[in-house]
């Protein structure tokens, strides 16, 4: 009698070892999709954005196509703001893409942390940013980072 006891305890505590095992695969598999897609989306912006800084002259050459065809209104208002030339306005907005990217990633795998709140309303103090965050309407990040993005006070310093 003694023997079938232990044995009944011995086998549901081995179902449930496997049970918890099976979640603690299950919650590990989800978190390196999770890793696993915003690396694909930082590849993303930085293969959208690389070529730009390895190679200036593509930012020449972009500059001329937006001549002729328009400029991006982000764009365009870098340039008014700052005197830049079309491919320096170009080349920050490139810049400023694979930064906030990087911001999303780090959202999206980690949630809401102090870092990542600070930084964002540092960079939501600045001008430049201020421009750039336009994108937001554009469908570049996710939803839940843009309203992340949205609900966060920009920093301004005492005094300004």
């Amino acid at each position: 009698m003694k023997i079938e006891k232990v044995s009944a305890w011995a086998e549901l505590l081995a179902s449930i070892a496997v049970v918890v095992t099976l979640v603690v695969l299950v919650l590990e598999v989800r978190a390196t999709n999770i890793s696993l897609e915003r690396q694909a989306a930082m590849d993303r912006a930085g293969g959208l954005t690389e070529a730009f800084f390895e190679a200036p002259v593509f930012a020449d050459i972009l500059a001329k196509i937006k001549a002729v065809d328009g400029d991006d209104p982000i764009e365009a208002q870098l340039m008014a703001r700052y005197d830049l030339t079309a491919a320096e306005a170009i080349l920050w907005d490139r810049h400023l893409w694979v930064v906030w990217s990087g911001l999303e990633a780090d959202f999206m795998l980690r949630g809401d942390q102090p870092e990542i709140r600070s930084l964002v309303a540092i960079l939501k103090g600045t001008p430049d940013n201020q421009i750039y965050l336009q994108v937001l309407d554009y469908g570049r990040y996710e939803e839940s980072f843009v309203e992340y993005v949205r609900s966060i006070e920009p920093f301004t310093a005492p005094g300004s």
